[in-house]
């Protein structure tokens, strides 16, 4: 299976760091990227990926957004205890 995710990924998760390079500012590319990154469990990679989605939604003051991606960030390693209670509690507060 791990073959099966090195064989399929390198040429569309180039795609998007190649937009990136261009378009830092796209924020779909960098959900993909994350996304890609957690497939293949490169979980630094991924929250970086995410981070820089939370800045940007932070930046244009979309606070419920920026709170939906901290909680992504809280569940990238599930056997990280410590994230997924403070995802939680973010998750908490969202709802209120």
């Amino acid at each position: 299976m791990d073959f099966v995710n090195k064989a399929c990924f390198p040429r569309p998760r180039l795609s998007y760091q190649r937009i990136l390079a261009i378009a830092d500012d796209n924020e779909h590319a960098w959900l993909q990227l994350a996304e890609m990154a957690c497939d293949q469990q490169q979980f630094t990679e991924a929250r970086h990926a995410l981070t820089a989605v939370e800045e940007q939604r932070r930046a244009r003051g979309d606070r419920h957004g920026a709170a939906e991606i901290l909680i992504r960030l809280a569940a990238l390693d599930p056997h990280d205890v410590n994230a997924r209670l403070i995802g939680r509690a973010r998750a908490r507060r969202l709802a209120m």
